[in-house]
């Protein structure tokens, strides 16, 4: 008995020990427990701040995108806006070169025609030294006048001309003004897709550091994934650990429940059996007063049938007296009628009552029946489970033999706690595996629509830039005619200008030489008063002004009407 009683203490301080260092492990498992779930709240913030981030991103970009789109939307009008413009330039200047034309036709036929009139002054001035008669040199004063009519005539063009040009310097002016506002417009819409190519990069920029991000975000994600497995690891390890402990607590948790059973399953069958005891009291209660009910029902039933035998005696001897002597008899019998007919009446109106009574009580039978087969119910399923309880403790009796009669005083929670941060952290596990799953999804569409918007936003950008190239390059074409062509004009006018200036200093010559040789001649005229018209210096200084004024201004609107016709088709 000392052996034992040793072993016994042995075993409880073995016990003690178990039991604190469980203790320990308890509120170890709970401060993990507590910093995991401290940990998975900051990673829920973390993602939830991420996917808000994220959100935000995409909002941005739909925005500047849809910016954008009209931005270009717009810039594509006033680009068809600006061309109409200078389509509608290009044909004003196409009339306005029309208009010019005849001018230059009518120029080069005048110039032809003053040197026909030099040509006659060459012929007149030989007729003249050739004849010194009055009659020739009244036709060569007359050919001089005609001469003088036609450099009026000529002069009076010009001024024409001169208005002409004028009213075209005006429209030119107009036109280039025009060119530099549809100039200034231009560079708006280039500044304009300057900055739309700086915020695509920024976007890039703002796509790559979302993305890095991301990529911290998962490396989080990994770093816990991995602390999860390690506290795993570690938990199985103090489950095994635990095992022998949870199966000795096991056996004693399981006699100490079968015995909690069978005391409240005891309990539980004094109750009912009280109860089925008072039912079955009312029971018989009920059953002997629906007996007495049935009793009086049929001698009711009885009393009835006699008095109705009774009625029909008395209505028959009511037939066969008929006689006046027989007066108080009948009124004897009808008396007694009508109190038999009271009688029946008050008996019937009884039954009826009665019934009423019967009826609720046939209906408190039924429930009360019903009432006691549910209890019967419940006392064959305890049973049943007191024949399990009993074999239960059977069965641990048999396993306490087996191991021997030990003392076993550790707790049973730590086994279903442990159960409980198992299933937690699978839930948590899958939840997370879940959630990475549709991130890695949700990147991945929200990473391709932002690939396909940016090379559709490059291919709208190099298509733009190319047909740029290829305006420039026509520009640069007609450009290079247009010098061509400017300067051929240049030297054509150049030419007219030497030829105009040759005529003119021809014609001046010639009519000093008409006029010396006039004078000249009036010594041999004595009789007739000839009048030799004279060249008037200011008509042929105006011409000689007319032209010089002209010649600087032909130039100037030349070289507008080049660099004109120039911008529009580089802007084109």
């Amino acid at each position: 008995m000392k052996d034992l009683m040793d072993e016994n203490c042995i075993l409880k301080t073995d016990i003690a020990i178990l039991r604190q260092e469980i203790c320990t492990m308890k509120n170890d498992n709970l401060e993990k427990e507590n910093k995991y779930l401290k940990y998975i709240k900051i990673v829920r913030e973390i993602n939830a701040e991420l996917e808000k981030s994220v959100k935000l991103n995409e909002e941005m970009l739909t925005k500047t995108a849809f910016q954008y789109q009209q931005e270009l939307n717009d810039l594509k009008a006033e680009n068809a806006r600006l061309n109409s413009k200078l389509m509608k330039g290009k044909e004003s200047k196409e009339r306005l070169e029309a208009d010019i034309e005849p001018y230059q036709s009518r120029l080069a036929a005048a110039i032809s025609k003053h040197n026909e009139s030099v040509k006659t002054e060459r012929n007149l001035k030989l007729a003249l030294e050739r004849t010194q008669d009055v009659s020739e040199q009244v036709k060569i004063s007359s050919d001089i006048s005609e001469v003088k009519d036609e450099n009026e005539f000529l002069t009076e063009q010009l001024s024409k001309m001169q208005i002409k040009f004028n009213t075209l310097k005006d429209k030119f002016q107009k036109t280039r003004d025009t060119l530099r506002k549809k100039s200034l417009a231009l560079e708006t819409v280039q500044n304009n897709l300057s900055q739309t190519q700086q915020q695509i990069k920024e976007m890039k920029e703002m796509y790559q550091n979302a993305e890095a991000k991301v990529s911290k975000s998962t490396g989080k994600w990994n770093y816990v994934e991995k602390r999860t497995c390690q506290l795993q690891r570690e938990n199985l390890r103090l489950e095994k650990q635990l095992e022998g402990v949870h199966q000795k607590e096991h056996h004693e948790e399981i006699v100490i429940n079968i015995q909690r059973g069978f005391i409240e399953s005891g309990r539980k069958d004094l109750l009912l059996e009280e109860k089925n005891k008072q039912l079955m009291n009312e029971y018989n209660h009920l059953k002997e007063s629906l007996f007495q009910c049935e009793k009086k029902k049929k001698e009711r039933v009885v009393v009835l049938r006699q008095l109705q035998q009774e009625v029909a005696d008395s209505l028959k001897k009511l037939t066969m007296l008929e006689s006046p002597l027989e007066g108080t008899s009948c009124h004897i019998n009808l008396d007694e009628t009508q109190a038999s007919e009271k009688k029946l009446f008050q008996v019937e109106s009884q039954p009826e009552e009665k019934n009423e009574e019967l009826r609720k009580l046939s209906v408190l039978v039924s429930s009360l029946e019903y009432n006691v087969n549910q209890i019967r119910k419940k006392n064959h399923e305890l049973e049943e489970e007191a024949t399990g309880y009993k074999k239960l403790l059977e069965m641990t009796i048999n396993m306490l033999s087996v191991f021997g009669n030990e003392d076993f005083g550790c707790h049973g929670d730590l086994k279903t706690d442990q159960l409980k941060m198992d299933i937690l952290i699978k839930k948590l596990n899958r939840s997370l595996m879940i959630l990475r799953h549709r991130r890695k999804l949700y990147l991945q569409n929200k990473q391709a629509q932002y690939e396909k918007q940016l090379e559709q936003l490059n291919k709208d950008h190099m298509a733009s830039l190319n047909k740029k190239k290829l305006t420039l390059k026509d520009v640069e074409r007609k450009f290079s005619k247009m010098e061509t062509a400017y300067e051929e004009v240049t030297t054509e006018l150049e030419e007219y200008k030497e030829d105009f200036a040759v005529a003119l200093k021809a014609n001046n010559s010639m009519l000093k030489k008409l006029t010396n040789s006039i004078g000249r001649n009036r010594k041999y005229i004595a009789k007739m008063p000839i009048r030799i018209p004279t060249s008037n210096p200011q008509t042929s200084n105006n011409c000689e002004n007319s032209l010089t004024e002209m010649e600087p201004d032909c130039v100037e609107q030349i070289i507008r009407e080049t660099k004109r016709s120039m911008l529009p088709k580089f802007i084109n």
